[in-house]
């Protein structure tokens, strides 16, 4: 494989958000996935060895851009080698400063992003090129260099899929494709301000033996469920949602501008813990979002060569995930991609249907009315590969999955989002970004726990932080709703959650990919070199 060689002595340095020094506009480019990605690392032929850590890393030059950007300083340029048939060796400069990142799946040979990013560009214009590489993330060696490609901008058209060929930088085995497939779509600038609303999952077995009352043995299993009180919490969250649908839900008028985009929301993300999806698919199996979707569904179900579904009103993200801490098992998994929606799906056959065995709890017509099929529409296909932490996650970590969320919000093209997630990651995400304002209208959203099933909504903008903060979001509002109540922390739940911290320090990280130990790698293979 090519090597990449780094002509700067401290690595290359790459920002979560390019900003435009240049006054241009950049291209907003939504990478779906790829396929046909090799096994095998450097020294390895394509085909064997073990499967690679494929990301992406995208930038514009020449076209209109030419001469453009002939004031990028020496130590801003990454040298990059690659293998061109017969034994040539072809160098090109990468220019650090507006390159885009898309971080590592790891150990995948079908990567799925499906995530929009802005790639710098001194002028939009048709003649402008787009320098796309694949890339292998090794933690012991350098980044290998799988296959690179130049496209024409004129060559992307808004809206509408395109799928490229990009040729392997080595020579692959006999039998085995000389191309790698990406899929991907030129996007539209996304809107500044969003609604964003946050919403706990229902109770889970996990949390009811932090009460003790499941013993310690459960304490000690991976990716717990719903308990039959989350079912019942989850019911409740369904029929708030019914009863706003049908005018027989009352709140006060300052509330009712947000039930009506929450019941208007465009997309509901959701972190692939089963307790969050089994949240999802009963509490809002009702919503009109999953109504409307599902019949479309059901009459032109339709999925891209990668597994990316053509509409999901609920995708799995990754980043959405609960920190891992000491003995937290509970943000352990062990299933990727459809294996994660078959087993929320036989956790969740224990209450619901005719083969329920813990019916008790719910009424008859409430056991048979969950559809099934809700997971049928449910995009699985982001955490594709080995998402979870097997060791505890530090709070660098932690907090470089929040600025992944933040990106993905923030060039999504949707203005009404809906999270299904955890309780510290969302008082965590909102004691991060919330404003003063914020704060006065829910002071206690920073301190407390919103119960299970509690609903938050906020209205977020883009563009307005000052850069020290790290992005650019600012939450303007909150506002609880359905009643949604906090949850005191007892002394047991303390002993068990003793690992998590407390707050996070608003420092400004350098960000490159997936966390900060992946760009800390690019500094110590340019000081071997």
């Amino acid at each position: 494989m090519g090597a990449v060689e780094c002509c700067s002595r401290r690595g290359p340095n790459f920002k979560k958000f390019p900003k435009n020094r240049h006054g241009g506009r950049p291209f907003y480019i939504h990478l779906k996935g790829g396929i046909n990605i090799p096994k095998g690392r450097k020294g390895y032929s394509a085909g064997h060895g073990s499967p690679p850590s494929p990301f992406v890393v995208m930038w514009v030059d020449e076209g209109e851009s030419k001469g453009r950007f002939e004031d990028e300083a020496e130590d801003s340029v990454m040298q990059v080698k690659i293998e061109k048939g017969e034994g040539k060796i072809v160098s090109i400069k990468v220019p650090i400063s507006r390159t885009q990142v898309w971080p590592p799946r790891d150990n995948c040979v079908t990567p799925v992003w499906n995530t929009t990013k802005p790639v710098e560009a001194f002028k939009r214009h048709r003649n402008d090129k787009i320098h796309i590489a694949l890339m292998d993330y090794s933690h012991s060696s350098r980044e290998d260099i799988i296959a690179y490609t130049v496209i024409r901008a004129a060559f992307l058209h808004e809206g509408q899929e395109q799928t490229i060929q990009i040729p392997l930088a080595y020579k692959p085995m006999p039998f085995f494709p000389a191309n790698i497939l990406l899929t991907l779509k030129l996007d539209k600038e996304p809107p500044l301000k969003k609604t964003i609303f946050f919403v706990r999952h229902g109770k889970s077995i996990w949390n009811k033996a932090q009460e003790r009352d499941l013993g310690m043995s459960a304490m000690f299993s991976e990716d717990h469920g719903l308990h039959q009180e989350g079912i019942v919490q989850c019911e409740a969250l369904r029929k708030s949602i019914r009863d706003c649908l049908d005018g027989e839900y009352k709140s006060d008028s300052k509330r009712d501008e947000y039930i009506k985009k929450f019941l208007n929301a465009e997309l509901i993300l959701c972190s692939p813990l089963s307790r969050c999806l089994q949240t999802a698919v009963v509490g809002f199996q009702d919503h009109p979002l999953i109504q409307k979707v599902d019949h479309i569904e059901k009459e032109t179900a339709a999925k891209s060569e990668n597994n990316v579904k053509s509409r999901s009103p609920i995708q799995l993200i990754s980043s959405v995930r609960e920190q891992r801490n000491f003995g937290s098992k509970d943000c352990v998994s062990k299933y990727k991609g459809a294996e994660i929606l078959r087993y929320s799906q036989e956790h969740i056959s224990k209450y619901y249907g005719p083969d329920a065995k813990k019916p008790y709890f719910l009424k008859s017509k409430q056991r048979n009315s969950l559809r099934f099929s809700c997971f049928d529409i449910v995009d699985a296909s982001e955490p594709s590969h080995k998402w979870w932490d097997k060791e505890l996650e530090g709070s660098t970590r932690f907090d470089s999955r929040i600025r992944q969320f933040v990106e993905h919000i923030q060039f999504c093209m949707e203005k009404t989002i809906i999270v299904v997630g955890h309780s510290l990651w969302i008082r965590h995400f909102l004691r991060r970004h919330m404003t003063e304002n914020a704060v006065n209208y829910e002071p206690k959203l920073t301190t407390h726990k919103i119960g299970n099933c509690g609903v938050i909504a906020c209205d977020i903008e883009f563009g307005a932080a000052p850069e020290e903060d790290g992005d650019d979001l600012q939450i303007i509002k909150c506002e609880r709703l359905f009643n949604s109540k906090f949850e005191n922390i007892n002394l047991r739940q303390r002993v068990c959650t003793s690992g998590r911290p407390k707050h996070f320090e608003h420092t400004r990280l350098q960000y490159f990919a997936d966390d900060r130990a992946f760009e800390s790698q690019y500094e110590t293979a340019s000081r071997r070199n």
